[in-house]
């Protein structure tokens, strides 16, 4: 499981591989379903704060994944660490599961003025 850190209402882009058993790429039309949960807990009954799709994802023909996590996304949620995975099914049923962590943090930056200490 990686831990990634962003600033809370940053995009975060990141991208994950999906290979066949023996290492060759996906491709797109190989991909039944992809979804992309953000929760705040592993926890089954956890409610999902969002949820990406295959059609918000670029898959490219070395079989990356690229996605995208926008401003919206995050903006309104408490700081802390969040919960993300990412589910692909192929079309021959194979179906892989990669969870992570997103730790949402505060800003140190001023904007729009000086900081004088």
């Amino acid at each position: 499981m990686a831990n990634n850190t962003i600033v809370r209402g940053d995009t975060f882009a990141f991208k994950f591989r999906i290979t066949f058993a023996d290492e060759t790429p996906v491709a797109s039309s190989d991909v039944a379903t992809l979804l992309i949960t953000f929760k705040a807990s592993t926890r089954t009954e956890s409610k999902v704060i969002f949820q990406k799709t295959k059609e918000d994802v670029i898959i490219d023909g070395d079989g990356y994944c690229h996605a995208v996590f926008i401003p919206e996304d995050t903006q309104s949620l408490m700081y802390g660490t969040y919960y993300y995975d990412c589910e692909v099914t192929l079309t021959d049923g194979y179906r892989k599961t990669i969870v992570n962590t997103l730790t949402l943090s505060g800003e140190t930056s001023v904007h729009g003025g000086t900081n004088n200490v």
